[in-house]
């Protein structure tokens, strides 16, 4: 009976025993993951990539797989793509997938890790991968961010993103360069995010400058929105890794001594939460300490530069005859604000004639600061054979790093004057021949002695108008100069004056390059240079960044400038036409491309009649 009863379930355990073992190892035969690491050899600091290749015969997979926590390497999900492929096989037909995740890899701290927990759930069970090991040498350890500088929006403090303000100096002397910096600090889950708006140059961050907060200083704006720096970094507290990305740098040169609280600006960060929503940051302000330069072992000839510069000199030609001319070209280079550096101190040239300067700048301004060189060419003409040394040229700034007042100077040049074969003499800044006047009696010949053909005219010297021009001319010329002089130190102080009286010529010439354009049909050109016209004038009469701007905020600080309403929305609606234009077919339509530039001729034309607000 028992045999029999044996007998009756053996088979049922059989079958059992087999269907068991093709659904335990189906996860092996029918799913498969593998993994590709680029390199499993990094420094801190350093990042490389990993795919995830998940393989299945007839499964469609959505979720991504699972990842163990380790402390000192991040996982940041990219990407993923999907590949299918059918066959046919004793004429019956199947299919596999290959789904293939990318994840860029962030080496955080030294060691060595085993990864060995990388799965993903599939409807047949769990599929684990091999594990790898990835180590870690010391390198550039992700900077930790300091926690009193990061501002989150008001009552949205868990969107793991923050805003940080930054000094690269927090005691400075007046003139002394400072870069002032604002950085967007955001949490692994917003890097595609942001990668994806940087590099479509998306507006993902909207700046609004306070009127007046650097009127302290002079200023130099460093947008850094699209520039691909971001970088991980730590945070205090956190278990995330962060990534740090500039958006903004201010080269600031401090015009006046005293204590100082900058937070010139407020940013509006667009973040995809729902739908596309602005979330407004008001940074943390940034003390700095400003103090005065120091009165001890200052120069005579030290006339307020600050900074680090060198200075050479040469002339050319060095021999040169009587009445022949010698160009001293000198050239200041540095670092610090050297688009307002005053000139070298020339030495006494009074036995030469000289002409006014030209002036030749080469200025780069970018995030890490100012620095450059400005040329300088004087032409001068020596007065004998005795003007044969032009004396040392001197230049006195402070230098920051010394704490100390720095003259550099050049060694004289010497030069060979050869006697000119005529005689000449001087007169102003001319030279001409002497003209030899010889006695050839004591008594006048008349041509004509009848009283008819004699008249008596007496005019005193000072009633001919040829004396006053003469006479005041150089009271003129030195009114010129003086109101010249007036003039670019008024705009070397006040920039943003300077860039308002600049706009009207800077829209004309973008205006004439359309024109050019135009005539040689050159359609998208057209187009360009048009919105150039519109938007940089608006920038620079206005002191706007129009390019940070969205329509609305556009039209209300056009509003605020003293453009009324009516003006505002035609450039607005100006410059949504050149945006479309370059996705229809106007284009290719010459007679909508000259009625495009004519309407932009005439707003230019009515918004230089606006006067600015105040």
């Amino acid at each position: 009976m028992n045999l029999t009863r044996f007998q009756y379930w053996l088979p049922i355990w059989i079958s059992i025993a087999l269907l068991s073992g093709v659904f335990i190892s189906a996860p092996s035969a029918d799913v498969t993951i593998q993994t590709r690491l680029e390199k499993n050899v990094l420094r801190v600091g350093e990042q490389t990539q990993l795919e995830v290749v998940v393989t299945t015969q007839g499964e469609q997979i959505s979720q991504k797989p699972a990842f163990p926590s380790i402390d000192g390497v991040n996982f940041v999900y990219g990407s993923q793509s999907t590949s299918q492929q059918f066959q046919f096989i004793n004429g019956r037909a199947s299919s596999s997938y290959q789904i293939t995740f990318l994840y860029d890899v962030f080496a955080v701290k030294e060691g060595k890790y085993k990864v060995s927990d990388i799965r993903i759930a599939t409807g047949a069970g769990t599929v684990q991968a091999d594990p790898f090991e990835i180590t870690v040498f010391p390198g550039s350890q992700p900077v930790p961010t300091r926690s009193p500088l990061l501002s989150a929006p008001q009552g949205q403090g868990d969107l793991n993103l923050y805003l940080l303000s930054d000094a690269s100096k927090k005691e400075v002397y007046k003139g002394e360069e400072v870069i002032l910096s604002y950085d967007a600090v955001y949490n692994q889950q917003w890097k595609r995010w942001f990668d994806r708006a940087i590099i479509q140059n998306g507006e993902y961050a909207a700046f609004q400058e306070e009127k007046g907060a650097l009127k302290s200083f002079l200023s130099e704006t460093v947008d850094m929105r699209f520039k691909q720096d971001a970088r991980p970094v730590r945070i205090s507290g956190e278990r995330d890794l962060y990534f740090q990305k500039s958006l903004r740098r201010y080269i600031l040169f401090p015009l006046t001594p005293g204590d100082y609280s900058l937070a010139p600006m407020t940013v509006e960060v667009a973040l995809p939460i729902q739908r596309v929503s602005r979330y407004p940051y008001k940074p943390e302000p940034v003390q700095l300490k400003v103090k005065p330069l120091p009165e001890e072992g200052r120069p005579e000839i030290f006339e307020g530069a600050v900074g680090s510069f060198t200075l050479r000199a040469e002339a050319a030609p060095l021999e040169l005859s009587e009445g022949e001319t010698v160009t001293l070209s000198l050239t200041l280079e540095g670092i610090g604000n050297i688009k307002n550096a005053p000139k070298p101190a020339l030495p006494d040239l009074s036995n030469f004639d000289q002409f006014d300067p030209t002036q030749k700048e080469d200025v780069n301004i970018s995030e890490n600061g100012m620095r450059g060189r400005i040329e300088y060419s004087y032409v001068l003409i020596p007065h004998d054979i005795n003007a044969n040394e032009i004396g040392p040229i001197q230049y006195a700034f402070f230098d920051p790093s010394k704490k100390e007042y720095v003259v550099r100077q050049t060694p004289p040049i010497r030069l060979t004057i050869l006697p000119s074969t005529e005689k000449r003499t001087r007169t102003g800044s001319a030279v001409f021949n002497r003209r030899l006047i010889t006695r050839v009696g004591d008594d006048f010949r008349f041509i004509a002695t009848a009283p008819s053909g004699l008249a008596t005219i007496r005019l005193p010297l000072y009633c001919s108008l040829k004396f006053w021009v003469i006479a005041l001319w150089p009271i003129l010329l030195l009114l010129l100069i003086g109101a010249w002089k007036w003039r670019h130190e008024f705009l070397a102080a006040r920039p943003t004056v300077a860039k308002s009286l600049k706009a009207p010529k800077l829209a004309r010439r973008f205006l004439a390059d359309a024109r050019k354009a135009l005539e040689r049909k050159d359609m998208e050109s057209v187009y360009v240079k048009l919105r150039k016209a519109v938007t940089d004038y608006i920038d620079h009469r206005w002191n706007l960044t129009s390019a940070g701007m969205t329509r609305l905020e556009l039209k209300h600080a056009l509003q605020n400038g003293g453009v009324d309403e009516s003006q505002a929305d035609a450039v607005l609606s100006v410059l949504e036409e050149f945006d479309g234009a370059r996705f229809s077919g106007a284009m290719q339509n010459p007679d909508r491309i000259q009625e495009s530039f004519s309407k932009t001729e005439d707003l230019l034309s009515d918004l230089m009649k606006v006067k600015k607000a105040s």
